[in-house]
C-alpha cells in the first residue's frame, strides 16, 4: 500500500511533505514506531494506534503489553505475529511479551465494494446517528469536514462517540468548523494529519486541507507526487470549487481555477466536498465533482439530510445520494458550552424550561420592517445560568446550524434598566405565532423582545459591543441568529 502525510508530532499542528511514521512515546525500556498510522495514546501496559491506510507496518521493541489496533478495514489482518489476537468491528488487540517484533497489518482488498460519503454533521449528531445503520454496510466511510460546530473538545467527545459506532474505518478531512478555536489540535488528537492519502483497490484516495477555503501551491505539489502512479485517482476537500445555489460558498477564486485545471489535467476520477449544506454532482472532463453537505446542518435548500453511496467496479464507479433513514428533522437541541463546562439541551429538554414571550420584530439592512409575531422562549441568561453563566467582559458566541455566528457581550445577556428600554430581553425562541420547533423552521431563533416591539438598526447599533453586532454588519436582524445550535462563553482576558 503507498501511503503519504503531513504530520507535526511537536505542537500536533498538521503541514506537509512525504511519506509519514508515526511514533509512540518513548522511554528507556519500550519503544514502538507506526509506519501507516498514529499512535492515539499510551497507557499503562497499553498503546492504542490508529489505522490511516489499509497496510500499516508496525516494529515494536522492548514493550511488554497490550496493542489496540482501531479503525482497521474489512479483511486486514496481521501479518508476522503467531499469538492471539481478538477483534471486533474495526478493532483489534495483541500481546507483545517484551520482545523485538515486526507486523505488517494486510488488508485482502475487494475489485467490487462500496463506500459512502457523508459531509457537515456539524454537530447535529443526532441525525449523525440515524446514519450509522446505513453507513456500517460499507467497505468504509468518508467524511468532508465540518463534523463539529465550533472546535470544542466536548464536541469532538460526542462526534466521535457516533463514530465509534459507525465500526467501519472513518476518514475524515477538516472544515472550516473543526478548527475554530483549538479545533486543529482537538481534530490532531483523534484523527492525525489533516493531508493524507492511501490506496485501496487501484483508487489512490487523497485528503486535502481546505478549513481556511484554500487549497496552496504546496498542497498541489503534493497531490501530483501522491497521484503519480495512481490508476483512478479520488480527491477529498471540504470546500468545493464550484456553487450550485449560487453564493460562491467555495473555495477562493484561485484555488477554485487551480484544483479544476489540475483535475482535467490529471484525469482526476471524482472530487468529493461539503461545505455547501446540499447534494450536487456535475461532470468536468473526466471528473465527476459531488457536494455532500447534507450530513446534518441546517440544509440551505429544500433538500433531505443525506450522505453518497459510491459503488466500484473494475469498469466504473457510481455514485448515489442516499436519504439519512429516520432523519428526526433539522433541530435536535442546543449545546451550552461555559467556562467550565458544557451541556446539550433536547428540544423536549428545553420545552420544559421556564419561558418568555410577546411580539417582536426587527429592522434589516435596508430598513425594512421583518419578522412581526408573537414568540415564546427562554431567556438566554437562564440557559446559560446551567453551565456557570458569565461575567462582565466576557463574550457569548451564538452559532447556527449552519454555521454563521454573531458575539454578545453581558450586557445584551442581562441588559440593564437602560438596555432593556431599547433592546428588551434577549431570548431563545421556541415558538412563533403558535407554531413550535420544528415545525417552526427558523427555531431556536435569537430574538429581542423589544418594548416596542420593534428591535430597529438604531436599537442595534445602541446595544453592540465595539467589535460586535452593529460594527460588524449593519442590521439589526442580523442578531436574530436562525437554528441556533450552540451558545458559548468566553472567558475575558
Amino acid at each position: 500500500m503507498v501511503y503519504k502525510s503531513i504530520f507535526s508530532i511537536t505542537v500536533v499542528v498538521l503541514l506537509i511533505f512525504s511519506a509519514i511514521t508515526f511514533f509512540g512515546p518513548l522511554s528507556d525500556d519500550r519503544s514502538i514506531f507506526v509506519e501507516g498510522g498514529l499512535v492515539l495514546e499510551q497507557e499503562s501496559g497499553q498503546y492504542t494506534i490508529r489505522c490511516l491506510a489499509p497496510d500499516m507496518h508496525i516494529s515494536i521493541d522492548g514493550f511488554k503489553g497490550s496493542v489496540v489496533l482501531t479503525n482497521l478495514f474489512p479483511g486486514s489482518f496481521l501479518d508476522g505475529y503467531d499469538g492471539q489476537f481478538s477483534r471486533t468491528g474495526n478493532r483489534m488487540a495483541f500481546d507483545c511479551t517484551g520482545e523485538s517484533g515486526e507486523y505488517r497489518l494486510v488488508t485482502d482488498e475487494k475489485s467490487t465494494f462500496k463506500f459512502a460519503v457523508i459531509g457537515d454533521t456539524q454537530g447535529m449528531n443526532s441525525i449523525f446517528s440515524s446514519a450509522v445503520d446505513q453507513l456500517r454496510e460499507y467497505e468504509f466511510v468518508i467524511h468532508c469536514g465540518d463534523l463539529v460546530p465550533s472546535g470544542s473538545e466536548d464536541q469532538y467527545d460526542e462526534a466521535m462517540a457516533v463514530i465509534d459506532d459507525i465500526t467501519v474505518p472513518f476518514h475524515i478531512t477538516p472544515g472550516n468548523h473543526d478548527v475554530k478555536s483549538e479545533g486543529r489540535i482537538e481534530f490532531a488528537k483523534r484523527f492525525g494529519p489533516s493531508m493524507y492519502s492511501f490506496v485501496y483497490s487501484d483508487i489512490t484516495f487523497a485528503f486535502i486541507d481546505s478549513s481556511d477555503l484554500n487549497v496552496s501551491s504546496v498542497e498541489l505539489d503534493w497531490l501530483w507526487q501522491v497521484f503519480e502512479r495512481a490508476a483512478r485517482k479520488v480527491i477529498i476537500t471540504h470546500a468545493p470549487i464550484y456553487d450550485p445555489l449560487g453564493t460562491n460558498h467555495t473555495l477562493d477564486e484561485r484555488s477554485c481555477q487551480a484544483l479544476r485545471e489540475f483535475a482535467v489535467e490529471n484525469a482526476v476520477t471524482a472530487i468529493f466536498s461539503g461545505h455547501i449544506h446540499t447534494f450536487d454532482s456535475i461532470r468536468v472532463g473526466e471528473t465527476d465533482i459531488i457536494i455532500t453537505g447534507g450530513g446534518g446542518a441546517s440544509l440551505y435548500d429544500e433538500g433531505t439530510h443525506h450522505f453518497v453511496s459510491v459503488s466500484v467496479s473494475n469498469q466504473s464507479i457510481e455514485y448515489e445520494k442516499v436519504d439519512i433513514d429516520g432523519d428526526p428533522g433539522e433541530s435536535s437541541g442546543i449545546v451550552l458550552i461555559g467556562k467550565q463546562t458544557s451541556l446539550h439541551l433536547t428540544l423536549d429538554e428545553l420545552y420544559r424550561m421556564s419561558t418568555t414571550g410577546g411580539y417582536s420584530s426587527f429592522e434589516n439592512n435596508f430598513g425594512n420592517t421583518v419578522g412581526y409575531g408573537l414568540y415564546d422562549g427562554i431567556l438566554v441568561g437562564d440557559l446559560l445560568a446551567l453551565v456557570g453563566g458569565m461575567e462582565e467582559g466576557d463574550v457569548v458566541t451564538i452559532t447556527s446550524a449552519d454555521g454563521y455566528s454573531q458575539e454578545f457581550g453581558y450586557l445584551n445577556i442581562y441588559p440593564d434598566e437602560e438596555w432593556r428600554s431599547i433592546q428588551g430581553d434577549m431570548v431563545i425562541a421556541l415558538e412563533c405565532d403558535g407554531e413550535p420547533v420544528p415545525e417552526w423552521p427558523d427555531g431556536p431563533r435569537i430574538i429581542m423582545l423589544s418594548q416596542d416591539e420593534l428591535y430597529s438598526n438604531e436599537d442595534c447599533e445602541r446595544t453592540s459591543y465595539d467589535g460586535q453586532g452593529y460594527f460588524v454588519y449593519e442590521s439589526a436582524g442580523a442578531r436574530w441568529i436562525k437554528n441556533v445550535l450552540s451558545i458559548a462563553v468566553e472567558a475575558s482576558n
